[in-house]
Protein backbone atom coordinates (compact mmCIF):
# COMPACT_ATOMS: atom_id res chain seq x y z
CA UNK A 1 0.00 0.00 0.00
CA UNK A 2 1.31 3.40 -0.92
CA UNK A 3 2.81 5.70 2.56
CA UNK A 4 1.30 8.89 2.88
CA UNK A 5 3.42 11.80 2.99
CA UNK A 6 1.78 12.28 7.13
CA UNK A 7 3.52 8.60 6.92
CA UNK A 8 6.77 9.36 5.87
CA UNK A 9 6.66 12.45 7.84
CA UNK A 10 5.60 10.91 11.39
CA UNK A 11 8.71 8.36 10.72
CA UNK A 12 11.03 11.23 9.86
CA UNK A 13 10.04 13.27 12.99
CA UNK A 14 10.81 10.61 15.76
CA UNK A 15 14.10 10.38 13.59
CA UNK A 16 13.93 14.21 13.95
CA UNK A 17 12.94 14.53 17.50
CA UNK A 18 16.26 12.11 18.89
CA UNK A 19 18.38 14.32 17.40
CA UNK A 20 17.62 17.28 19.17
CA UNK A 21 18.42 19.78 16.65
CA UNK A 22 18.20 19.51 13.32
CA UNK A 23 18.37 21.94 9.84
CA UNK A 24 17.13 21.34 6.64
CA UNK A 25 19.68 20.93 4.24
CA UNK A 26 18.78 22.51 1.10
CA UNK A 27 19.42 20.10 -2.33
CA UNK A 28 21.50 21.73 -5.19
CA UNK A 29 23.13 24.04 -2.53
CA UNK A 30 26.95 23.34 -2.02
CA UNK A 31 28.20 23.78 1.22
CA UNK A 32 31.48 25.41 2.22
CA UNK A 33 33.47 21.99 2.91
CA UNK A 34 32.76 18.96 4.54
CA UNK A 35 35.20 19.52 7.15
CA UNK A 36 33.36 23.14 7.94
CA UNK A 37 30.23 21.73 8.79
CA UNK A 38 31.37 18.71 10.18
CA UNK A 39 29.45 19.03 13.42
CA UNK A 40 26.26 20.06 11.74
CA UNK A 41 26.30 17.40 9.77
CA UNK A 42 25.77 15.28 12.73
CA UNK A 43 22.92 17.47 13.77
CA UNK A 44 21.29 17.33 10.65
CA UNK A 45 21.81 13.06 10.45
CA UNK A 46 19.40 12.72 12.99
CA UNK A 47 19.00 9.26 14.83
CA UNK A 48 15.78 6.86 15.22
CA UNK A 49 14.84 6.06 18.84
CA UNK A 50 15.70 2.21 18.25
CA UNK A 51 19.59 2.80 17.67
CA UNK A 52 19.96 5.15 21.14
CA UNK A 53 22.20 3.23 23.80
CA UNK A 54 19.75 1.07 26.11
CA UNK A 55 21.28 1.93 30.21
CA UNK A 56 24.78 0.98 28.98
CA UNK A 57 24.67 -0.96 26.52
CA UNK A 58 27.85 -3.37 27.22
CA UNK A 59 27.32 -3.91 30.90
CA UNK A 60 25.64 -7.60 30.81
CA UNK A 61 23.40 -6.39 34.16
CA UNK A 62 21.60 -3.40 32.51
CA UNK A 63 21.36 -5.43 29.38
CA UNK A 64 19.66 -7.92 31.62
CA UNK A 65 17.44 -4.81 33.42
CA UNK A 66 16.66 -4.20 29.98
CA UNK A 67 15.42 -6.97 28.86
CA UNK A 68 13.07 -7.19 32.19
CA UNK A 69 11.54 -3.98 31.10
CA UNK A 70 10.56 -5.17 27.72
CA UNK A 71 8.95 -8.21 28.92
CA UNK A 72 6.82 -6.14 31.34
CA UNK A 73 5.81 -4.08 28.66
CA UNK A 74 2.62 -4.63 25.98
CA UNK A 75 4.19 -4.75 22.82
CA UNK A 76 3.81 -1.61 20.62
CA UNK A 77 2.18 -1.94 17.65
CA UNK A 78 3.25 0.55 15.31
CA UNK A 79 0.94 0.45 12.57
CA UNK A 80 -1.49 1.59 14.99
CA UNK A 81 0.34 3.93 17.23
CA UNK A 82 0.87 5.69 13.20
CA UNK A 83 -2.41 5.27 12.12
CA UNK A 84 -3.32 7.42 15.67
CA UNK A 85 -1.43 9.40 15.07
CA UNK A 86 -2.32 10.03 11.65
CA UNK A 87 -5.66 10.32 12.45
CA UNK A 88 -5.36 12.73 15.32
CA UNK A 89 -3.23 15.29 13.10
CA UNK A 90 -5.79 15.55 10.47
CA UNK A 91 -8.66 15.88 12.92
CA UNK A 92 -6.48 19.02 14.35
CA UNK A 93 -6.04 20.19 10.99
CA UNK A 94 -9.79 19.50 9.93
CA UNK A 95 -10.89 21.40 13.28
CA UNK A 96 -8.62 24.46 12.83
CA UNK A 97 -8.74 25.11 9.03
CA UNK A 98 -11.60 27.86 10.03
CA UNK A 99 -10.19 29.17 12.82
CA UNK A 100 -9.88 32.84 13.47
CA UNK A 101 -6.63 32.60 15.66
CA UNK A 102 -3.85 33.03 13.62
CA UNK A 103 -1.56 30.78 15.30
CA UNK A 104 -3.77 27.82 14.52
CA UNK A 105 -3.89 28.48 11.17
CA UNK A 106 -0.40 29.64 11.17
CA UNK A 107 0.20 25.53 12.71
CA UNK A 108 -2.42 24.16 10.05
CA UNK A 109 -0.31 25.56 7.22
CA UNK A 110 2.76 23.98 8.51
CA UNK A 111 0.73 20.41 9.62
CA UNK A 112 -0.52 20.64 5.59
CA UNK A 113 3.38 19.85 4.64
CA UNK A 114 2.41 16.20 6.05
CA UNK A 115 -0.09 15.20 3.59
CA UNK A 116 1.62 17.38 0.37
CA UNK A 117 5.09 18.34 -0.20
CA UNK A 118 3.82 22.35 -0.17
CA UNK A 119 2.66 24.13 2.85
CA UNK A 120 -0.84 25.57 2.26
CA UNK A 121 -0.25 28.80 1.31
CA UNK A 122 -3.81 29.93 1.53
CA UNK A 123 -4.06 29.27 5.05
CA UNK A 124 -0.26 30.85 5.32
CA UNK A 125 -2.03 34.23 4.12
CA UNK A 126 -5.06 34.12 6.09
CA UNK A 127 -2.74 33.98 9.06
CA UNK A 128 -1.15 37.04 8.45
CA UNK A 129 -4.26 38.58 6.89
CA UNK A 130 -5.52 37.92 10.84
CA UNK A 131 -2.21 39.09 12.42
CA UNK A 132 0.01 40.65 10.05
CA UNK A 133 2.21 42.23 13.21
CA UNK A 134 2.47 38.76 14.57
CA UNK A 135 6.30 37.91 14.10
CA UNK A 136 6.70 34.20 14.55
CA UNK A 137 3.81 34.02 11.33
CA UNK A 138 5.71 36.68 9.56
CA UNK A 139 9.15 34.86 10.14
CA UNK A 140 7.41 32.05 8.72
CA UNK A 141 5.99 33.82 5.60
CA UNK A 142 9.37 34.66 4.88
CA UNK A 143 11.17 31.32 4.98
CA UNK A 144 8.56 30.08 3.25
CA UNK A 145 8.74 32.33 0.64
CA UNK A 146 12.24 32.40 -0.07
CA UNK A 147 12.21 28.53 -0.41
CA UNK A 148 9.65 28.20 -2.55
CA UNK A 149 11.75 31.27 -4.66
CA UNK A 150 8.72 33.70 -4.45
CA UNK A 151 6.28 31.30 -6.40
CA UNK A 152 3.12 31.75 -5.69
CA UNK A 153 4.20 34.31 -2.85
CA UNK A 154 4.85 38.27 -2.60
CA UNK A 155 8.97 37.76 -1.82
CA UNK A 156 9.10 41.51 -1.76
CA UNK A 157 5.81 42.11 0.55
CA UNK A 158 6.68 38.94 2.67
CA UNK A 159 10.57 40.38 3.33
CA UNK A 160 8.42 44.03 3.82
CA UNK A 161 6.18 42.58 6.70
CA UNK A 162 8.80 40.47 8.23
CA UNK A 163 10.98 43.80 8.73
CA UNK A 164 7.75 45.54 10.21
CA UNK A 165 6.94 42.74 12.52
CA UNK A 166 10.20 42.03 13.61
CA UNK A 167 13.09 44.39 12.84
CA UNK A 168 14.99 44.10 15.74
CA UNK A 169 15.60 40.53 15.16
CA UNK A 170 18.76 39.81 13.47
CA UNK A 171 17.84 36.61 12.05
CA UNK A 172 15.30 38.14 10.17
CA UNK A 173 18.15 41.04 8.61
CA UNK A 174 20.32 37.57 7.12
CA UNK A 175 17.66 36.19 5.54
CA UNK A 176 16.98 39.59 3.88
CA UNK A 177 21.18 39.55 3.20
CA UNK A 178 20.64 35.97 2.29
CA UNK A 179 18.04 36.87 -0.27
CA UNK A 180 19.59 39.87 -1.67
CA UNK A 181 22.74 37.89 -2.60
CA UNK A 182 20.11 35.44 -4.57
CA UNK A 183 19.19 38.54 -6.45
CA UNK A 184 22.56 40.04 -7.05
CA UNK A 185 22.33 42.90 -5.03
CA UNK A 186 24.76 43.49 -3.32
CA UNK A 187 24.69 46.60 -2.00
CA UNK A 188 21.42 45.34 -0.57
CA UNK A 189 22.90 42.54 0.77
CA UNK A 190 25.30 44.56 2.79
CA UNK A 191 23.18 46.81 4.47
CA UNK A 192 20.49 43.84 5.61
CA UNK A 193 24.47 42.12 6.86
CA UNK A 194 25.30 45.31 8.79
CA UNK A 195 21.46 45.67 9.92
CA UNK A 196 21.88 42.03 10.93
CA UNK A 197 25.55 42.67 13.13
CA UNK A 198 23.60 45.76 14.66
CA UNK A 199 20.35 44.06 15.89
CA UNK A 200 19.69 43.76 19.11
CA UNK A 201 18.06 40.28 18.92
CA UNK A 202 19.25 37.18 17.00
CA UNK A 203 16.63 34.40 17.08
CA UNK A 204 15.30 32.06 15.02
CA UNK A 205 12.16 30.84 16.60
CA UNK A 206 12.36 27.13 16.29
CA UNK A 207 11.09 26.65 19.66
CA UNK A 208 8.45 29.05 19.14
CA UNK A 209 7.53 26.93 16.28
CA UNK A 210 7.15 23.77 18.31
CA UNK A 211 6.02 25.06 21.01
CA UNK A 212 3.07 26.87 18.48
CA UNK A 213 2.20 23.48 16.67
CA UNK A 214 2.48 21.82 20.29
CA UNK A 215 -0.54 23.89 21.51
CA UNK A 216 -2.38 23.27 18.50
CA UNK A 217 -2.41 19.33 18.66
CA UNK A 218 -2.78 19.90 22.30
CA UNK A 219 -6.33 21.90 21.59
CA UNK A 220 -8.06 18.94 19.41
CA UNK A 221 -7.92 15.28 21.15
CA UNK A 222 -6.02 13.59 24.12
CA UNK A 223 -2.63 12.68 22.40
CA UNK A 224 0.47 12.57 24.86
CA UNK A 225 2.89 15.63 25.32
CA UNK A 226 5.70 13.49 23.95
CA UNK A 227 3.92 12.41 20.85
CA UNK A 228 3.15 16.37 20.11
CA UNK A 229 6.32 17.46 20.37
CA UNK A 230 7.66 14.69 18.42
CA UNK A 231 5.58 16.07 15.56
CA UNK A 232 6.24 19.93 16.39
CA UNK A 233 10.03 19.21 16.54
CA UNK A 234 10.13 17.16 13.17
CA UNK A 235 7.69 19.98 11.28
CA UNK A 236 10.03 23.17 12.79
CA UNK A 237 13.00 21.25 11.91
CA UNK A 238 11.52 20.71 8.35
CA UNK A 239 10.33 24.44 8.13
CA UNK A 240 13.95 26.38 10.27
CA UNK A 241 16.26 28.60 8.20
CA UNK A 242 18.65 27.71 5.58
CA UNK A 243 21.94 29.93 6.03
CA UNK A 244 22.95 28.31 3.03
CA UNK A 245 23.10 31.55 1.07
CA UNK A 246 25.14 33.17 2.93
CA UNK A 247 27.23 30.19 4.06
CA UNK A 248 28.40 29.94 0.32
CA UNK A 249 28.78 33.68 -0.43
CA UNK A 250 31.44 33.30 2.78
CA UNK A 251 33.14 30.53 1.37
CA UNK A 252 33.58 32.24 -2.09
CA UNK A 253 34.91 36.05 -1.21
CA UNK A 254 38.39 36.80 -1.66
CA UNK A 255 41.01 38.31 1.13
CA UNK A 256 40.30 41.84 -1.01
CA UNK A 257 36.91 41.63 -0.16
CA UNK A 258 37.45 43.37 3.11
CA UNK A 259 33.57 44.54 3.56
CA UNK A 260 32.35 40.66 3.26
CA UNK A 261 35.45 39.28 5.41
CA UNK A 262 34.43 41.58 8.36
CA UNK A 263 30.61 41.14 7.90
CA UNK A 264 30.91 36.93 7.75
CA UNK A 265 33.02 37.00 10.82
CA UNK A 266 30.37 39.52 12.80
CA UNK A 267 27.38 37.85 11.50
CA UNK A 268 29.13 34.08 13.00
CA UNK A 269 30.37 35.77 16.28
CA UNK A 270 26.64 36.72 16.60
CA UNK A 271 25.09 33.32 16.06
CA UNK A 272 28.11 31.43 17.67
CA UNK A 273 27.58 33.37 20.71
CA UNK A 274 23.77 34.14 20.56
CA UNK A 275 21.89 31.32 18.65
CA UNK A 276 19.47 29.01 20.72
CA UNK A 277 20.41 26.14 18.92
CA UNK A 278 23.28 24.01 18.52
CA UNK A 279 23.30 24.13 14.56
CA UNK A 280 22.99 27.70 14.27
CA UNK A 281 26.20 28.02 16.98
CA UNK A 282 28.03 25.52 14.73
CA UNK A 283 26.70 27.45 11.96
CA UNK A 284 28.46 30.46 13.60
CA UNK A 285 31.94 29.15 14.22
CA UNK A 286 32.33 27.63 10.80
CA UNK A 287 31.44 31.23 9.50
CA UNK A 288 34.26 32.96 11.70
CA UNK A 289 36.53 30.07 10.30
CA UNK A 290 35.83 30.79 7.52
CA UNK A 291 36.31 34.46 7.46
CA UNK A 292 39.56 34.45 9.54
CA UNK A 293 40.99 32.06 6.83
CA UNK A 294 40.62 35.24 4.15
CA UNK A 295 42.45 37.57 6.07
CA UNK A 296 45.88 35.70 5.96
CA UNK A 297 46.44 36.95 9.86
CA UNK A 298 47.95 33.91 11.08
CA UNK A 299 46.53 34.97 14.61
CA UNK A 300 43.04 35.42 13.94
CA UNK A 301 43.30 31.99 11.66
CA UNK A 302 44.63 30.56 14.80
CA UNK A 303 42.28 31.65 16.97
CA UNK A 304 39.30 31.24 14.89
CA UNK A 305 40.12 27.32 14.16
CA UNK A 306 41.05 26.97 17.81
CA UNK A 307 37.51 28.19 18.56
CA UNK A 308 36.02 25.97 16.35
CA UNK A 309 37.91 22.36 17.43
CA UNK A 310 36.72 23.21 20.86
CA UNK A 311 33.33 23.56 19.83
CA UNK A 312 32.98 20.73 17.73
CA UNK A 313 35.24 18.13 20.84
CA UNK A 314 32.56 19.60 22.59
CA UNK A 315 29.47 18.89 20.07
CA UNK A 316 30.86 15.37 19.70
CA UNK A 317 31.29 14.50 23.18
CA UNK A 318 27.78 15.99 24.45
CA UNK A 319 26.03 13.99 21.59
CA UNK A 320 27.83 11.01 22.31
CA UNK A 321 25.31 11.32 26.13
CA UNK A 322 22.31 12.85 24.54
CA UNK A 323 21.45 9.13 23.13
CA UNK A 324 21.61 8.00 26.62
CA UNK A 325 18.63 10.46 27.25
CA UNK A 326 16.31 9.89 24.32
CA UNK A 327 14.50 7.39 26.12
CA UNK A 328 14.04 9.21 29.10
CA UNK A 329 12.11 11.55 27.20
CA UNK A 330 10.06 9.57 25.56
CA UNK A 331 8.94 7.82 28.55
CA UNK A 332 9.04 10.77 31.12
CA UNK A 333 6.20 13.51 30.55
CA UNK A 334 7.74 15.49 33.51
CA UNK A 335 11.66 15.61 32.67
CA UNK A 336 10.22 16.36 28.50
CA UNK A 337 8.46 19.46 29.53
CA UNK A 338 11.34 20.13 31.47
CA UNK A 339 13.25 19.83 28.88
CA UNK A 340 11.51 22.00 26.33
CA UNK A 341 10.91 24.83 29.10
CA UNK A 342 14.55 25.35 28.95
CA UNK A 343 15.12 25.26 25.57
CA UNK A 344 12.65 28.49 25.59
CA UNK A 345 14.55 30.26 28.25
CA UNK A 346 17.75 29.42 27.98
CA UNK A 347 18.74 27.63 24.28
CA UNK A 348 19.87 24.27 23.49
CA UNK A 349 22.73 23.96 24.74
CA UNK A 350 22.44 24.62 28.31
CA UNK A 351 18.59 22.69 28.49
CA UNK A 352 20.63 19.64 27.26
CA UNK A 353 23.14 20.36 30.09
CA UNK A 354 20.51 20.06 32.20
CA UNK A 355 18.99 17.05 31.08
CA UNK A 356 22.10 15.11 31.52
CA UNK A 357 22.32 16.74 34.82
CA UNK A 358 18.83 15.58 35.53
CA UNK A 359 19.42 12.10 33.82
CA UNK A 360 22.49 11.40 36.07
CA UNK A 361 20.59 12.08 39.30
CA UNK A 362 17.71 9.64 38.23
CA UNK A 363 19.80 7.20 37.28
CA UNK A 364 21.20 7.51 41.11
CA UNK A 365 17.79 7.32 42.48
CA UNK A 366 16.75 4.04 44.19
CA UNK A 367 12.76 4.84 43.80
CA UNK A 368 13.11 6.05 39.92
CA UNK A 369 11.71 3.58 37.50
CA UNK A 370 15.06 2.68 35.65
CA UNK A 371 12.90 1.28 32.67
CA UNK A 372 11.95 5.10 31.86
CA UNK A 373 15.53 4.57 30.38
CA UNK A 374 14.86 1.93 27.69
CA UNK A 375 13.57 2.82 24.74
CA UNK A 376 9.97 1.71 23.70
CA UNK A 377 11.16 0.84 20.57
CA UNK A 378 9.41 3.06 17.73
Amino acid sequence: MRQSGLLILLVVALAIFAAFSVTRKQSGERPITAEEHDPVEGARAGRAFSSAPVVGADSSTEAARAEECYAGRAPLDHEQYVAEREAHIRQVMATLSDSRNAEHLLSVALLSQMESENVDRALLDKATAVDPDNPLIAWNQLLLCMEAGGVNCDLQGVSANAISADGDNGMVWLQIAALRLRQDNQVAAIRAARRAVASPGFDDYFIDTVLLIERALASVGDSSFQDRIIVSMGLAAATSASYDGILEHCGEIVASDGVWVELCDQVGARMFSEGSSLAVNALGASLQKTAAAHTGDERLIAEAAARYASFQQHYRQFTMSVGKNNALLENDERVLRRYVEDFAIFGELEALIRLDAEAKRLRNSPDYDQCNFVPRGY
